[in-house]
């Protein structure tokens, strides 16, 4: 018969599930960003226009919007906010421009100037509707809630059938514990895009957030089932069984995000929890440690692993495992 170990409330709650929000970057159309063509390519060409250009701003302007949207696609963002900066010195007034690069600095967690390029974006173009989505997820990771929400509902009002909008508005109303107006934005995100997995999972959260595991539990399955390799999804579906006591399941789905995705130090964290709380103490001790390693300023799981060497009746000095040599306590 298998122990059970328990586990500071502290410690479980520490493990935050994660949401999937979305940003939206806008296609550039020059002679030199073709599809049919590789990025690298592309990027080639486009350098090969520069050189026909000459000094005629007009001409030089797209060709860099183009080489930055074409390193954005590669994920070098230094290099795609640099073009598309370059763009802006030949071309001031062009709201797309800002658009991207605020997008850019987005991925590179500079919110504030993402959201000054946003600003500048909106103003040259007021009924650009992704403009305000990308500034309320901005406005949302720095916690500015209530700004994020109007921003959203600006979006919504100038594109009603804007899939992304709503998902991002309920995640807030999620942060904000407003469940059931999340729960509806997710509901018309996914009746506008049905296999939006994302929608799904948050929607998921959103019911877990209200007790409700067995639909929070469906919404995790339906957005795995939409897209495979979704370690989100199979985290906090693992949540919610942790929270039912189905630990094996729970175990399984842990195992899975963090195979999906090995960096995922939440993931080791919830599976080292589940692992102790099963008397699992040695396999515990090995997730924990992964955590650590992932991310060491994880002040919960240092706590959690105290208490499991604690358990072992171990000491462990300098940092180092030797899970070979240990004993779980009779």
């Amino acid at each position: 018969m298998k122990s059970f170990v328990r586990i500071p409330a502290l410690i479980a709650a520490g493990l935050l599930t994660a949401h999937c929000a979305a940003v939206t970057l806008q296609p550039v159309q020059t002679s030199c960003a073709n599809d049919r063509l590789s990025v690298a390519e592309q990027i080639a060409a486009c350098h090969t226009s520069l050189k026909r250009a000459g000094d005629t701003g007009l001409s030089r302007a797209p060709i860099y919007r183009a080489l930055g949207f074409l390193h954005h696609q590669k994920r070098d963002y230094d290099r795609a906010i640099a073009e598309y900066s370059n763009a802006l010195i030949f071309d001031p007034d062009h709201a797309q421009t800002y658009y991207n690069r605020g997008t850019a600095y987005v991925r590179k967690h500079l919110y504030r100037r993402a959201i000054s390029d946003f600003n500048q974006s909106i103003i040259l173009n007021p009924d650009y509707a992704g403009a305000f989505n990308n500034r309320g997820f901005a406005y949302h990771r720095v916690g500015d809630f209530d700004r994020a929400i109007a921003d959203y509902d600006k979006a919504i009002d100038l594109n009603p059938d804007y899939p992304k909008a709503y998902n991002n508005r309920g995640i807030v109303y999620g942060k904000k514990r407003q469940y059931d107006r999340a729960i509806v934005d997710y509901d018309r995100a996914i009746e506008l895009q049905p296999d939006y997995a994302s929608a799904y999972n948050n929607r998921g959260i959103a019911y877990r957030g209200k007790a409700n595991y067995d639909r929070a539990l469906s919404d995790y399955d339906k957005a795995i089932a939409l897209k495979s390799g979704f370690p989100n999804a199979h985290f906090n579906r693992a949540n919610a069984f942790r929270r039912l006591g189905k630990f094996d399941k729970a175990i399984a789905s842990y195992a899975e995000a963090v195979k999906l995705k090995p960096d995922f130090a939440r993931a080791h964290a919830g599976l080292g929890i589940v692992l102790a709380t099963t008397g699992r103490l040695r396999e515990a001790l090995n997730s924990l440690d992964q955590a650590l390693r992932l991310q060491p300023d994880y002040a919960l799981v240092e706590q959690l692993r105290k208490r499991v060497i604690k358990l072992l009746g171990q000491e462990v000095r300098n940092n180092t495992f030797p899970i070979e040599k240990f004993i779980i306590a009779a």
